[in-house]
């Protein structure tokens, strides 16, 4: 906006508030702009100054809602999408860079079935099964999630007969189904397995 425009703005608030103390300061920067600008040219510098601050909330507005609609998943104000390759490569490294170090987490049971209805529904063609990184990893019997939070999820989420508690198995993934058949889950993975996909989070 710069220094006129600030000036200009805060010329309106002197005259919208009623603090005699507060009004005598603002008053001293009013009497300045008015000693240089005419009240035409004011009621310009103020108008276009408040065109300028609409301009920057639509533009914000409209950000939040093409995020929005980006997101395959919205949970607890953070966007979940999927991003699939056309075959098992997805390493922890690939993961990352497509995620932009953004990788996700389950946070409850709610969530593992929001995520999972959403993977069924752009399942890739010519698979029956899949693996989604997630960035998760499983240390000595503990979830923990990618600020190293502990995570408690049931066993009822977990793949049937894991997790695996040798330590070579950290990576945590998303093991889904294209019609529910068959056995799925999260589970945890050797670290040098690769997947077709990774979930990526960002706050909205």
């Amino acid at each position: 906006m710069g220094k006129i425009g600030v000036i200009a703005l805060l010329c309106l608030l002197c005259l919208i508030d009623h603090d005699p103390v507060i009004a005598q300061s603002k008053h001293k920067i009013c009497k300045t702009a008015e000693d240089i600008f005419d009240e035409s040219t004011l009621q310009e510098i103020v108008q276009a100054g408040m065109n300028k601050m609409m301009d920057i909330v639509e533009e914000r507005i409209l950000k939040k809602l093409r995020n929005q609609t980006e997101c395959g998943v919205v949970y607890y104000s953070k966007c979940f999408r999927a991003i699939f390759h056309n075959k098992n490569d997805v390493s922890l490294s690939v993961a990352k860079s497509i995620c932009g170090n953004k990788l996700a987490n389950i946070y409850d049971v709610t969530h593992y079935k929001l995520l999972q209805d959403y993977l069924r529904s752009i399942f890739p063609a010519g698979w029956s099964g899949i693996g989604v990184r997630t960035g998760m990893t499983y240390k000595n019997g503990q979830l923990y999630s990618t600020t190293g939070q502990p995570i408690s999820l049931p066993k009822t989420l977990w793949h049937p007969g894991l997790p695996i508690t040798h330590e070579s198995y950290p990576t945590v993934i998303v093991l889904i189904t294209r019609n529910s058949e068959g056995k799925e889950g999260i589970l945890n993975a050797h670290s040098d397995n690769n997947f077709l996909g990774a979930i990526c989070e960002n706050e909205l």
